[in-house]
């Protein structure tokens, strides 16, 4: 046998006995399935003839469109937003199943022909189910079909697959059978709490497939929708400034209820399910947490997860802090977090200082190639205006949207020198509280709300300013504080569109900011429930980095919460993430990180220059000149040396690519100082607010 081939032989069996180890699953991409938004009972009864022990069954989520793939919209069209979300979710699912090497089948349920053509542009082969009568007929002639069956209601469709997965048994839906009542194993180390979906089951049937790969036990716990997460946030937002006992006990009250006859001390790890209920916070983190969020692509998340745990890694890290806290008298952590991650020969780039400016975050968190985004900065809930805008439908009948609004800037430089992001959170319509039952009970057409975001959109002569008073502390809007103002945290990729980890230490940061990072592609993120106080913070990220470089971010998160034991910041911190996730960089060096991440900015910086020769005059071409700008300055910043040894000759004809506006954004950046002492006054008037 030749050197090399035993040589990968023995790195396989090595990986597969860490994968071993710490309970990774392998995506199963024999069959895939994409599975229409509403069709949870079709998704899982063919779910069921897939799962085992080890293997992760992947279920992607389509949502409900109205137009072909390829069809032309104006953009204040129905269709328009139908279409670019269509186009949108096709490139994520394709993206996701490229990354695990393909699949041999991808099974269709449910999917209407609009969403089906979406996905026409990708050479799989389907096999295309539209009702649960017909799934061992169109599966029989690809898999054998398991002869053991559980017969279960359609109103337990969960609890039936929960047991489908322990016992290798099909899902026969039969709504004269009898009342399911899962039992738990006696051999499990590892707890799945999954909430129920009401809107959208097929989430919470993600989360039972998951269950199933690692062979773990299932709760299935009553639904808690977005509604309630508002109103729980506000509560623990309130409760942290009073210590209200009253509020404290409204909070364990919804979590109580969800977790009845779980003795959660006989599990090594819990992973939650869930829609935002903080339940570790009630449960005193008396064993290691985890959140998966069910209404931020779960079929994603934990196929990114998996994915990236293994491989496509670039060891390396992003630090930010605009040093607000150096005189504070536990000073900062983040030349620890340098140091530590120095020492595990991650590449790290700063971001500290005057250099934490919002663009600088906005860019590096984009498009920059890391592992780690460590944050390291004041938080909080961000002041706006409450915006009350009238507006008539297609129909002539008028309504009245009632929405908070907050607005931040930043200095981008360039022909635009000011990039202004509006951040809108709904309050009511027609007096009837947004997202209640009382304004589903009214049963407005779908094109009512489609009209309204088209009015609140129009930016012309002819529309009159909408009325608005300012507000403070607007409920959802948390932000991340910079050095010339503060960052929304609205991201639309990150990492280059790779997967890191976030650990964004500073306050309010599990809400709405936590969303928007994971949404956009983090694997983990860590976030604060509350206003963390700076010796805690401190405490933590030091550890937790310590800590990491032989363990999982679960565990360094929960062995660190000991450091804050009996504190007012105990119990603050939650991870969004699943049990196996690391950030460990063993068996590379610093050349070899640095290798990585020039690689992949000089790809980026190619790719968005062909992009840009392809794109007419407009904001798209604006902002692409833009990013494309900052990817050349980084190179040539930071790369120089790179850039002449490894691209020689291939130099001047990359440079000619370059379009002229490309040097000229980059030329036209504003360099105006910052002054620290203001930046930090800003927030201190800011959290007397708050107060």
């Amino acid at each position: 046998m030749e050197f090399g081939l035993l040589k990968q032989i023995i790195s396989r069996l090595t990986n597969l006995a860490r994968r071993a180890k710490r309970k990774i699953p392998i995506i199963d991409n024999r069959f895939i399935c994409i599975s229409d938004i509403s069709s949870t009972e079709l998704c899982a009864v063919i779910s069921s003839h897939f799962l085992r022990k080890g293997y992760y069954f992947p279920v992607y989520i389509f949502p409900d469109v109205n137009t072909r793939y390829g069809e032309k919209h104006e953009s204040d069209s129905d269709g328009y937003i139908s279409a670019m979300i269509g186009n949108e979710t096709s490139v994520l699912i394709g993206n996701s199943i490229s990354r695990m090497t393909g699949c041999n089948y991808v099974i269709y349920a449910g999917l209407s022909e609009y969403q089906k053509s979406y996905m026409g542009k990708y050479d799989f082969d389907v096999i295309d189910i539209q009702n649960v009568d017909e799934v061992e007929d169109k599966l029989r002639e690809y898999i054998p079909i398991p002869k053991k069956t559980i017969r279960c209601r359609k109103s337990q469709i969960l609890e039936g697959l929960a047991v489908a997965a322990g016992s290798g048994a099909r899902l026969v839906i039969d709504d004269q059978a009898d009342e399911i009542v899962p039992k738990k194993s006696e051999s499990s180390d590892g707890l799945i709490l999954v909430e129920k979906n009401t809107n959208y089951g097929v989430t919470s049937v993600i989360g039972l497939n998951y269950a199933a790969s690692l062979g773990a036990d299932t709760h299935i716990a009553e639904s808690f929708d977005k509604n309630e997460r508002g109103e729980i946030e506000e509560i623990i937002n309130e409760w942290s400034r009073s210590k209200d006992k009253a509020l404290f006990a409204r909070i364990s009250q919804e979590i109580e209820k969800r977790i009845i006859g779980i003795d959660f001390t006989r599990y090594q790890f819990a992973t939650f399910f869930t829609n935002g209920l903080p339940y570790s916070l009630y449960l005193k983190n008396i064993i290691p947490f985890t959140y998966v969020n069910l209404s931020i692509r779960p079929d994603l998340f934990v196929c990114n997860s998996i994915g990236w745990e293994t491989g496509g890694r670039f060891h390396s890290a992003v630090i930010f802090s605009p040093e607000f806290f150096k005189k504070d008298i536990s000073g900062e952590e983040t030349e620890t977090v340098k140091n530590e991650l120095d020492a595990q020969k991650y590449y790290v780039r700063l971001l500290l200082g005057n250099d934490a400016t919002a663009r600088n975050l906005d860019f590096h968190a984009q498009h920059f190639p890391y592992d780690i985004l460590h944050i390291c900065s004041h938080g909080g809930i961000a002041d706006g205006y409450e915006v009350t805008e009238k507006f008539k439908d297609r129909d002539g009948n008028e309504h009245t949207v009632v929405y908070d609004e907050v607005v931040s800037f930043a200095v981008v430089g360039g022909e635009k020198p000011i990039e202004v992001t509006r951040k809108t959170a709904f309050v009511s319509f027609d007096g009837y509280k947004w997202m209640s039952k009382e304004l589903k009970e009214q049963d407005y057409p779908s094109y009512v709300f489609k009209d309204m975001f088209r009015a609140m959109s129009l930016e012309n002569d002819t529309k009159k300013a909408a009325p608005r008073k300012p507000k403070n502390n607007i409920p959802l809007a948390n932000v991340i504080f910079t050095i010339d103002g503060f960052h929304q945290g609205m991201f639309r990729i990150l990492s280059s569109h790779h997967s890191p980890v976030v650990f964004n230490n500073s306050c309010f940061s599990w809400g709405e900011t936590s969303r928007f990072f994971i949404s956009s592609g983090a694997r983990g993120y860590i976030g604060t429930l509350w206003g963390i106080e700076n010796d805690a913070a401190v405490k933590v990220g030091k550890f937790f980095y310590s800590a990491a470089k032989n363990n999982s971010v679960m565990t360094s998160l929960f062995n660190g919460l000991k450091e804050i034991k009996n504190t007012d910041s105990e119990d603050i911190y939650v991870y969004w993430g699943l049990h196996f996730t690391s950030i460990s960089s063993q068996g590379v060096n610093l050349e070899n990180s640095r290798e990585r991440v020039f690689k992949e900015l000089m790809r980026a910086f190619i790719s968005w220059i062909k992009h840009i020769r392809e794109l007419d005059d407009g904001e798209v071409r604006r902002n692409s000149i833009r990013v494309a700008g900052d990817l050349h300055k980084e190179l040539v910043t930071n790369f120089s040396e790179d850039v002449i040894r490894k691209l020689s000759g291939r130099v001047r004809k990359i440079e000619q690519m370059i379009p002229k506006e490309v040097l000229q954004a980059e030329s036209k950046e504003d360099h105006k100082s910052i002054n620290q002492e203001e930046s930090e006054q800003r927030f201190k008037t800011h959290r007397q607010k708050q107060k």
